[in-house]
């Protein structure tokens, strides 16, 4: 899009409220129903024509459309020209610190920051690579040599791994679990924490999240505490989006948080001088706590699958919480990922 903000006039009635006389039930109707039909009987080579021409004609027509309203630029397809670059098994470097003054000021500030771009669409169904990307993102205003060279280090990792992708099993309990965590004062220039959690529904992934936290945490239990507190939030909006689904949880939610005086705050009922600076995200968890919408449960630091979203683990270490996340190889030399890479 040419312009930073999008400006538009509709020619349509907005209700804020369903208008009188409108029969919900006949207002749902499914508009995918006859082309899903019409491709679970063709076979596959006829439904995989259909869906490539179908798709090329759908990005052209709108491309063309949105072009009309704010003048859009076709950059083409996504390139990187690191073909021939050998691959690495993990996303980011073990050890490896970020800070505003990293090294030398870069000078290909565009291309860092297209390149950033396309990992932070990518990370929607990568969350293995959630905490470079949260990482790369920070100093986008003041870029240095060291982040080109941790960027390309995530883009050498997809190479290796194109067709990792979550797997979503036909049958599933659909029983939501959450694990939250988070790294204190992880931030070399603010001394900010990171929040992290993931929430599985039955045993597949659907929610994670690497942020770094807007306050200075006192403690690592303030900071593991306002960690609860986001995925509460997170955890109270998931039931309605499944209800639209037709799906019912059962409740409480297991919540698992490694942190003891975190959850000695959540249980212990009297504020005092320790807490009342988190007075409002304590009574946010205590009120889901009270309710019944979670059973928090203490759980050794080890098995905590949150540090995969925290900090660049190991490689062994690496690759266990991988399995734990669910996220297989699909299909070998296959998948979303290659994009950056196929293109030279």
């Amino acid at each position: 899009m040419n312009n930073a903000f999008l400006h538009g006039y509709s020619d349509e009635d907005i209700y804020m409220l369903l208008p009188a006389g409108y029969n919900v039930d006949l207002g749902l109707v499914c508009k995918l129903e006859r082309s899903l039909y019409k491709l679970k009987q063709a076979s596959p080579m006829e439904r995989r024509v259909d869906i490539e021409a179908t798709t090329i004609w759908f990005y052209s027509r709108v491309k063309a459309y949105l072009h009309n309203f704010f003048t859009i630029k076709d950059k083409g397809d996504a390139h990187t020209g690191l073909l021939g670059a050998k691959s690495l098994v993990t996303p980011f470097p073990v050890g490896l610190k970020l800070a505003s003054d990293t090294g030398a000021l870069l000078r290909a500030q565009n291309s860092y920051k297209d390149l950033m771009g396309r990992l932070l669409y990518l990370s929607f169904t990568r969350p293995d690579i959630s905490h470079s990307v949260q990482q790369l993102s920070q100093y986008l205003n003041h870029l240095c040599d060291a982040y080109w060279n941790a960027a390309l280090h995530v883009v050498r990792y997809l190479k290796g791994c194109p067709s990792l992708g979550l797997f979503l099993p036909a049958v599933n309990s659909l029983d939501l679990q959450g694990y939250c965590d988070a790294d204190w004062a992880s931030c070399s220039d603010s001394r900010s924490s990171l929040t992290d959690f993931c929430i599985f529904l039955g045993g597949p992934l659907v929610s994670w999240k690497t942020k770094k936290q807007s306050t200075v945490s006192h403690s690592s239990a303030e900071a593991e505490y306002r960690s609860l507190a986001a995925m509460v939030c997170e955890l109270r909006w998931l039931p309605f989006l499944l209800a639209d689904f037709g799906v019912s949880l059962s409740l409480p939610v297991s919540l698992f948080c490694d942190n003891k005086a975190a959850l000695h705050i959540l249980a212990n009922p009297v504020f005092h001088e320790r807490t009342k600076h988190i007075e409002i995200d304590c009574h946010l968890v205590r009120d889901a706590y009270t309710a019944s919408f979670i059973a928090p449960v203490l759980i050794l630091s080890f098995t905590q699958l949150p540090d995969v979203f925290t900090k660049a683990l190991p490689l062994k270490l690496f690759s266990s919480f991988l399995s734990k996340l669910g996220l297989p190889a699909v299909a070998k030399g296959a998948g979303v990922a290659s994009d950056l890479l196929d293109q030279g």
